[in-house]
């Protein structure tokens, strides 16, 4: 923008523009016009850093522009927003609200690292507040896994309760110790995702025995049950595990009105060596046609190499009985004996 100059010489106004200079007649109105409009212009040239920032402000709070705005902005506006030294809840929760701006910015990255910084200021203030919205808002997840440490664990232990709220979930596992198994095996009932942390945790089997084999065998299914189920059958003896197995074969598989859910339960009993599961699969096609895996699974457990085999393999032998080899870790025949065909799970 090019500077007006003016002055008055003999009576007459002379205009510079930066390009020449015009003389006019002495004429106090036009002065008294040039005198203002170079008073404007100084006004706008010394544009103050406080104005800069009040409109800065309003760029992001009022006008709510944050995802639409060019990084170098963001990070302006990010510095700007200041805690004080122990900060109030409720000067955490309005800062919170005004970086809410920010849940959906793509480049958040660029700025996390002062966020953070502010909000050490009254860091348990702000882990109570994120917390609960960590699991919708990606935002707050970012600001507990950069607040979070060990000692803070017990913050998040009703949200262990809920299957669905994985963040909260994640972040335990990574501090999870041994400490912590009573609690989550208390929990476990509530929220079957845990036993992936247990199991990493390696708890006395005597303590996570009773949970699992109860929960085993209310006669539903559930997500993780299969492995559950491993652990049970790899750790009980082998009285408690045969008495084990006939229950959740007579009030889990069986009780199943789902095709998917019990082929898979009973595929897993039969590879345990479980023969009335190995029969009900066999007496059973139409559960296993549609699935090749399953099939394969099957197959495996028996001499044959593929399902049309075993099929006819089954027939020719069914005046036979069929049992589990432990060594071949196979299901073979043999003639029949007076004993009951229901036969032991392998050790």
């Amino acid at each position: 923008m090019k500077k007006i100059l003016f002055t008055m010489v003999a009576g007459s106004v002379i205009l510079w523009n930066g390009g020449g200079c015009v003389r006019l007649d002495n004429n106090a109105e036009l002065a008294a016009r040039i005198e203002t409009l170079e008073t404007e212009i100084a006004d706008f040239e010394e544009f103050s850093e406080a104005e800069d920032q009040v409109n800065l402000r309003e760029l992001f709070e009022i006008y709510n522009a944050g995802g639409q705005l060019d990084p170098s902005l963001a990070r302006r506006y990010v510095k700007l927003v200041q805690l004080p030294e122990n900060p109030t809840k409720d000067q955490i929760k309005d800062y919170l609200q005004k970086m809410a701006i920010f849940s959906n910015y793509l480049q958040y990255d660029l700025f996390k690292a002062e966020v953070i910084s502010q909000l050490r200021k009254g860091r348990k203030l702000a882990l109570t507040e994120a917390i609960p919205r960590m699991n919708n808002d990606q935002l707050y997840r970012y600001i507990v896994e950069g607040l979070f440490t060990e000692e803070d664990k017990p913050l998040l232990i009703p949200y262990l309760k809920t299957p669905n709220a994985y963040p909260a979930f994640e972040l335990f596992q990574k501090f999870a110790n041994a400490s912590d198994c009573d609690l989550l095996i208390e929990l476990l009932p509530y929220n079957h995702r845990l036993f992936a942390i247990i199991e990493q945790l390696s708890p006395p089997e005597e303590k996570l025995l009773p949970t699992l084999t109860k929960e085993l065998l209310k006669g539903r299914y559930f997500n993780y049950y299969d492995q559950w189920l491993n652990y049970v059958m790899r750790n009980l003896n082998h009285k408690e595990r045969e008495k084990f197995i006939r229950e959740f074969w007579s009030q889990t598989a069986q009780a199943d009105n789902s095709n998917t859910r019990s082929r898979n339960i009973m595929l897993q009993l039969a590879s345990y060596g479980f023969i009335p599961a190995f029969k009900q699969l066999m007496m059973r096609p139409e559960l296993l046609k549609p699935d090749t895996y399953s099939q394969n699974r099957l197959v495996a457990l028996t001499p044959c190499k593929n399902f049309s085999e075993l099929q006819e393999w089954y027939e020719s032998n069914k005046g036979g009985e069929p049992y589990f080899d432990k060594d071949r870790n196979i299901y073979d025949f043999r003639a029949k004996s007076p004993t009951n065909d229901n036969q032991q799970p392998a050790n």
